[in-house]
């Protein structure tokens, strides 16, 4: 074994115990806090841990349960499955999706390694770029260890989700196994979050038509065409009920709106984008694509909470949006559709969310996508000019 590849291992195991331990730090602070470990409540309030615990002991009782998605239908099974009925055992459960997440984006960065380049050494470099990435993602962290939530199984399940789909996007030969694959994880993401569904559905339609639609011109006249049909849409057809998600853009933005009106949530952008004019329409929506983004921008600090966001996450997500966007030119074909699966979810968060905390806990999935293909830029270059100087 080389010298990388005992440094890769060791860089993992590392991480991997630094994530356990934080686990388990996290369960005994929240037991101190008087809620049997379920969150720990850093900024005062609570979050959707309580009711997943709630509606996880209603089902091992046998009792009614609201379901919202599966995921306490499968944290309940995995609980059985153990026979401890205790709050660290989900945290645990989360624990494996968190290790799927890392799995399965080192596949990734490992597929892009291999479209450009022999296997070498040198991949390993990028791994452990991408797990020291994954471990000071503050809100990644947060999200996996704070509450019982199910956010980690659908980080988990998209990132999956996408290396089946690239697998068979690039291979000549397509193996069913992957198809069959890609199907089922597709149905259980649906299940634990229906329109983040659609997000992937969508980002793969656009890709199908990017791939037929290879010249510039092609390009402006079908998103001039995208452009005119949203227009007509948010005009004309608001009210229309999308189907599996079976909630309209109206709903979805009288929703936005209720949390601006009545949530009294120090970290809100106050963006509406309930208007009948459609350029104002658009402009809040830009302001709101980047806020959830990157944000909170430097007008939405309000607080103690966002000012350590804005540090520990806007500054270097803006630094990295920016390095990858000036090497635009140099992105290959699968980063683009990594990007655009990256950018159509964020896209999505911008109509429904006003919340900088919320944008927190929904844009991990965008971010890691970013990491990945930051990592993949940034390792190319740093190859070319080391060829060049020899």
């Amino acid at each position: 074994m080389s010298k990388k590849q005992l440094t890769y291992l060791l860089v993992f195991s590392v991480s991997l115990f630094l994530v356990l331990c934080l686990n388990v730090v996290v369960y005994f602070l929240a037991i101190r806090q008087g809620n049997d470990g379920v969150t720990l409540q850093l900024f005062g309030g609570g979050d959707d841990g309580a009711f997943y615990w709630e509606q996880i002991q209603n089902i091992l009782r046998g009792l009614p349960w609201i379901r919202t998605s599966v995921y306490p239908l499968v944290s309940a099974f995995f609980i059985r499955l153990t026979n401890l009925n205790d709050v660290f055992m989900i945290r645990l459960f989360n624990l494996i999706a968190y290790f799927v997440l890392v799995i399965f984006s080192l596949k990734i960065v490992e597929h892009l390694y291999l479209e450009t380049n022999k296997k070498s050494e040198e991949i390993y470099n990028r791994k452990i770029f991408l797990i020291v990435a994954f471990t000071i993602y503050l809100s990644l962290q947060m999200n996996v260890h704070i509450s019982i939530l199910r956010d980690v199984w659908i980080y988990a399940l998209y990132v999956m989700s996408l290396y089946y789909y690239l697998k068979i996007l690039n291979n000549k030969g397509i193996k069913y196994w992957n198809i069959v694959v890609l199907l089922i994880s597709l149905y259980v993401l649906g299940q634990f979050r229906a329109y983040i569904l659609v997000s992937f559905l969508m980002s793969s339609m656009l890709i199908f038509i990017y791939r037929y639609l290879n010249t510039s011109r092609h390009l402006i006249i079908f998103f001039g065409v995208v452009f005119a049909i949203f227009v007509l849409y948010y005009t004309f057809l608001m009210d229309f009920q999308v189907p599996f998600v079976e909630k309209s853009l109206r709903d979805g933005l009288i929703y936005r709106f209720s949390a601006i009106e009545f949530i009294d949530a120090g970290s809100q952008m106050n963006i509406d984008l309930i208007t009948p004019n459609f350029m104002v329409f658009i402009v809040r929506y830009i302001h709101s694509f980047f806020g959830n983004l990157i944000g909170p921008l430097p007008w939405h600090i309000s607080g103690f909470s966002t000012l350590i966001v804005f540090f520990a996450e806007t500054t270097w997500m803006a630094v990295m949006v920016y390095y990858i966007f000036k090497n635009r030119r140099n992105i290959q074909y699968t980063e683009g559709i990594i990007l655009i699966h990256g950018l159509v979810w964020n896209g999505f968060i911008a109509f429904s969310n006003d919340n900088i905390g919320t944008a927190t806990r929904l844009r991990p999935i965008t971010w890691i996508l970013f990491i990945i293909v930051f990592i993949n830029i940034i390792s190319n270059r740093k190859k070319t000019r080391t060829l060049e100087r020899r």
